[in-house]
């Protein structure tokens, strides 16, 4: 009876292993499904093998949480940045251009954001006038602001250039002087003209309803 229980024991183990208890640790012998090689494999050298695996997985996680996520700015910084970004974008919209004989004109809506007499301020040229009109080396131009026939404002301004892009002109410092001084709000129109060459960029302001 005792070889019979001793045979059936042996039958439950499959085939391809063998479990042996040596030096108070379980010894795996594992053969390969193409190799005629057995491999010999501790209970600790599988829970190390299982533990890098989750230390990689852990690390891709960890790699893919930071290169989606921004970085975080102080609360004065994101709000600095989320003006600039909103006069930008509400002054760099598409216009249409017109040649005239006096030289070039285009109209822009005033919008809440760019009307804002608080923070940074910008006013975008035109990139087809930056790279027909403008030269490379162009820095200064005089701006004048005037209503119903009246000048409000002259002033010279300087004309910057993006380091991103160098038909990218704008005006910063004077622009925001201009916004405050004529007191332009949201709804108002802003009618452009350039001359040619340009020496002076007139801005015709009519008041909104």
């Amino acid at each position: 009876m005792r070889a019979t229980h001793d045979r059936d024991h042996a039958s439950e183990i499959p085939p391809r292993m063998n479990l042996s208890n040596k030096e108070g640790r379980l010894s795996l012998k594992r053969k390969p499904l193409n190799g005629d090689n057995v491999i010999h494999e501790t209970s600790d050298q599988v829970s190390l093998r299982r533990s890098k695996r989750l230390i990689v997985a852990n690390n891709k996680i960890q790699i893919e949480k930071l290169t989606n996520t921004q970085p975080k700015l102080s609360s004065k910084r994101m709000k600095h940045q989320k003006f600039v970004r909103a006069s930008t974008k509400a002054m760099v919209s598409r216009i249409i251009i017109k040649k005239t004989e006096y030289g070039y004109e285009w109209t822009k809506l005033v919008t809440e954001a760019a009307a804002r007499k608080y923070g940074a301020k910008v006013l975008h040229i035109p990139n087809e006038i930056s790279k027909i009109v403008l030269k490379p080396k162009f820095a200064k131009i005089l701006i004048e602001v005037q209503m119903n026939g009246v000048t409000l404002l002259s002033i010279p301004c300087n004309v910057m250039t993006a380091k991103r892009y160098q038909f990218e002109r704008y005006i910063s410092k004077e622009w925001s002087k201009i916004i405050k001084k004529t007191n332009i709000e949201a709804g108002d129109k802003l009618m452009f003209k350039l001359q040619e060459p340009p020496a002076k960029l007139m801005i015709q302001l009519i008041k909104g309803k």
